[in-house]
């Protein structure tokens, strides 16, 4: 349970203190509503870091080379199993969902794309320097995924008036600051030797 504790406190930390820093003059119920949707989406992204075994500085010298190029699949659906890419998409779903939701200036799906892309990038990259296979399906059924999220999140628009309603930003790139910040904290906090 403390390990838990601990990689959520490695993504979340510096995303809440950098919302408290910006929370300026927002307050009362306009404020609650955007910071439990703030505490969703990284709530969301810790899962994925999880699920997918995000690479972090600490991993780096933990096996006799930096880079296996063995773990890396540079070949389009070269993947084993169906079932690796239904998970692939489904993992990145919620983030497709999330962000239109929760940030106006993410209704569009290009934004919500390039997003879903550079995140599932990160991750891949960050694999190349843990024993998890780097692969080029797995960043394409991600955006599968997130695009998937966006369509979903569309869709619902009438059953989702409401909270649509209420969505604002602190920042013009808020959720591009939380994904730096929390792939950061996994990057340079999260030290598995404690989480053990």
């Amino acid at each position: 349970m403390l390990s838990f504790v601990y990689g959520v406190c490695c993504v979340l930390l510096p995303c809440i203190l950098c919302a408290l820093f910006l929370r300026r003059g927002l307050r009362g119920k306009a404020w609650r509503f955007h910071f439990i949707g703030v505490i969703l989406f990284l709530l969301m992204l810790f899962g994925m870091f999880s699920i997918t075994g995000f690479g972090s500085v600490w991993d780096i010298g933990r096996y006799d080379e930096l880079i296996r190029w063995d773990e890396v699949n540079t070949v389009l659906f070269g993947s084993q199993g169906r079932m690796t890419y239904v998970l692939n998409i489904f993992l990145f779903v919620p983030l497709g969902f999330l962000l239109p939701l929760i940030w106006k200036e993410y209704r569009n799906i290009g934004k919500v794309l390039l997003t879903g892309a550079a995140l599932s990038l990160i991750i891949e990259c960050s694999q190349l320097l843990n024993r998890r296979t780097t692969d080029v399906d797995d960043l394409l059924m991600n955006i599968f995924g997130t695009v998937w999220g966006f369509f979903i999140w569309e869709c619902m628009g009438r059953v989702l008036k409401k909270v649509n309603d209420r969505a604002v930003s602190l920042a013009r790139w808020e959720p591009v600051l939380y994904l730096a910040l929390a792939c950061a904290g996994q990057f340079f906090l999260y030290n598995w030797r404690l989480a053990v």
